[in-house]
């Protein structure tokens, strides 16, 4: 799939309005509800604090490749990183 930049804007801000209307839709009991636990219990509300965590990992990793950076190192320990966020 090629998509122009103004395509993948107009998804990201649809699929963004659907899960900020999902997470917003949750009654008060279900934010504790567990999602899975294979390295660790993640509830709902972990879930949303590690898409928040990673989308500013992703700005400061897009910012650093477009200003010239390296990106994100070639042996980069990405399950590490999902634990700690």
């Amino acid at each position: 799939m090629n998509f122009t930049p103004e395509e993948l804007s107009a998804r990201l801000k649809t699929e963004g309005d659907a899960v900020q209307a999902f997470f917003q839709g949750l009654a008060p009991g279900q934010w504790n509800l567990p999602v899975y636990g294979e390295t660790g219990i993640w509830r709902v509300r972990d879930i949303l604090a590690h898409f928040i965590a990673a989308e500013r990992g992703f700005h400061d990793l897009i910012t650093n490749v477009a200003a010239g950076g390296a990106g994100a190192p070639e042996n980069y320990p990405i399950d590490d990183y999902n634990r700690r966020t």
